[in-house]
């Protein structure tokens, strides 16, 4: 786990300025805070075209951990003050940017099912990149009451 977060850490410095990280619940979860506007072009959902080789980095770093142990990412985007409604969540830039993200590490060989994304209100500016460890082969997500 050292090794991976060493190499993740050296991939996401070395790429992105300003980038903050910290070890969370026991040290078995690492994450990065990147500033939106390090990832993206003003109002675009097109990742800057200087960061290709990070994704293939971070990409190529978690599939080769995977060959050994399951580990998911998560990434979440603040919104601002507010979440999105559902009516105009397709609309939303935060939402497209997400989506993006996640379906350019899936075309970089990530597998869909260790990726989650989402949305949070607050931290308007800022993208929370996570990776740990999936603790078991259940759902990550509580299903919904009345569900099955």
């Amino acid at each position: 786990t050292q090794a991976f977060h060493a190499k993740l850490k050296n991939v996401f410095e070395t790429a992105v300025p300003l980038v903050e990280s910290r070890f969370t619940k026991g040290g078995t979860r690492l994450q990065f805070s990147v500033p939106v506007r390090q990832l993206f072009a003003y109002r675009s959902i097109e990742l800057r075209d200087t960061l290709d080789t990070f994704m293939n980095e971070v990409a190529a770093t978690m599939s080769a951990r995977n060959n050994n142990i399951a580990t998911d990412i998560e990434i979440r985007i603040g919104t601002g003050v507010t979440l999105p409604q559902l009516a105009t969540v397709s609309d939303d830039i935060a939402a497209q940017r997400v989506s993006h993200l996640s379906q350019r590490l899936m075309g970089k060989g990530v597998p869909s099912r260790n990726i989650s994304i989402g949305m949070e209100a607050g931290d308007a500016g800022l993208i929370h990149f996570s990776f740990f460890l999936r603790p078991s082969l259940t759902f990550q997500f509580r299903p919904e009451a009345g569900t099955p």
